[in-house]
């Protein structure tokens, strides 16, 4: 459970083991014991990412791996290099996403190609990738939208082709997951200026095993789901949210209200002097059923 306050006390040895102010920082973890970051530490995208396609691939040949909402694709150039590294297989990236310039500042990585595209209606003829990513894109978009990428996704791969999701949101579908969901909409909410309500009532933040639930719904079979709360352990509080999106005062001053009242709730772990809260985060790896 999210509630277990052992996990605060090992918030205090960890935060005091960290370099000086690193996990006050976006993205940042202890992974396994060590300092991580979860969007660009090639450990960690080996273990989540890596590892779990390699599985399903033929070595020494090209394969095609759709990168889903990949940004500047820096996670599917980590995956290309350690295949050929690791398990001489050859990959060759395709990033999709709206690559609109008020978004995307950074240029794409060379080794990927781009595509424009809205994942809920994808640009790609059935059974066009051997392997697919998905990470941390669910939470731009609700619950509803969720289910319709998803199967827009099962769409476009291959037979026994994997998905693997990386998300934040709690493991479990109770009221710490309905609590985190609240907690976490929050940064969308103040960064968009909407209200709080609205944010939760999308349901962005969905837990582990609604999205299994999603998946299989849209025709995946769920090979494994991972709470890696617990393995890459980290923090979201408002002063992390503040820097990493420049929020203005006012944001700021909506957000951290939020904060203290989930604090005072008593469901989610934070340390207790300050705002800071556990960061629940999870992986799930797909796999398309073969056509019967």
């Amino acid at each position: 459970m999210f509630a277990d306050f052992k996990w605060v006390a090992r918030a205090y040895s960890e935060f005091a083991n960290a370099p000086r102010g690193y996990l006050n920082r976006w993205g940042n973890s202890i992974f396994f014991g060590e300092p991580s970051n979860v969007y660009w530490d090639p450990g960690f995208i080996r273990q989540v990412f890596t590892d779990p396609i390699s599985r399903t691939l033929p070595k020494g040949n090209k394969c095609v791996i759709g990168d889903f909402g990949a940004g500047d694709g820096h996670v599917s150039e980590i995956v290309g290099s350690q295949m050929k590294q690791l398990y001489d297989c050859h990959i060759s990236p395709i990033g999709i996403d709206r690559y609109d310039e008020d978004l995307w500042r950074e240029k794409p990585k060379p080794i990927i190609k781009t595509v424009q595209g809205d994942l809920k209606d994808l640009p790609f003829a059935l059974d066009s990738f051997h392997a697919g990513i998905l990470s941390f894109v669910l939470f731009f978009i609700g619950e509803k939208e969720q289910r319709l990428v998803l199967e827009q996704i099962h769409n476009v791969m291959k037979d026994n082709a994997v998905l693997v999701v990386l998300n934040y949101g709690a493991f479990s579908e109770d009221k710490t997951a309905k609590a985190y969901n609240k907690l976490l909409s929050g940064y969308v909410a103040a960064a968009d200026r909407r209200s709080i309500d609205e944010v939760v009532a999308e349901n962005r933040y969905t837990s582990c095993e609604k999205l299994g639930v999603m998946a299989r719904e849209a025709h995946f079979g769920v090979l494994s789901m991972t709470d890696l709360t617990n393995a890459a352990f980290g923090y979201t509080s408002p002063e992390i949210y503040g820097r990493a999106a420049r929020f203005k005062d006012d944001q700021l001053a909506i957000l951290e209200k939020l904060y203290k009242e989930c604090k005072q709730e008593g469901i989610i772990p934070f340390e207790r002097d300050s705002l800071r809260a556990i960061r629940p985060m999870y992986t799930c790896v797909l796999q398309k059923k073969p056509s019967p």
